[in-house]
């Protein structure tokens, strides 16, 4: 489960640079490697992507409103509220599918 996990959390990043940087462009590529990933490594790979997009998204956002403090003193970064609220949301979704996954595979190995 680790590696799959693993696989879709590497993944993710990439997801999340590229709705940042082309929204709908980025939201279909997404979508079709979110497919391509259930399909090929099962749901903890797109537990992974969902927790890959959202620290990525946060982690991005973070550093470019921390560099418009840094940088220059007049700098107005857009109110990006909206796109904070999507990446928590994208995290909590992958958090909790990674919970859901990981009790499903520990209680039929107790019960097996």
């Amino acid at each position: 489960m680790r590696a799959r996990w693993a696989t879709g959390f590497v993944v993710g990043p990439l997801a999340a640079i590229a709705m940042l940087v082309l929204p709908t462009p980025g939201l279909l590529l997404t979508v079709v490697m979110a497919v391509l990933l259930v399909k090929e490594r099962g749901l903890p790979a797109l537990a992974g992507m969902l927790c890959g997009i959202g620290a990525a998204g946060l982690a991005v956002l973070a550093q470019a409103n921390a560099r418009c403090d840094v940088t220059y003193a007049g700098c107005g970064a857009p109110n990006f509220m909206t796109t904070v609220a999507i990446a928590v949301a994208l995290l909590i979704a992958g958090v909790g599918l990674t919970l859901a996954e990981y009790v499903q595979a520990r209680a039929s190995r107790i019960s097996a």
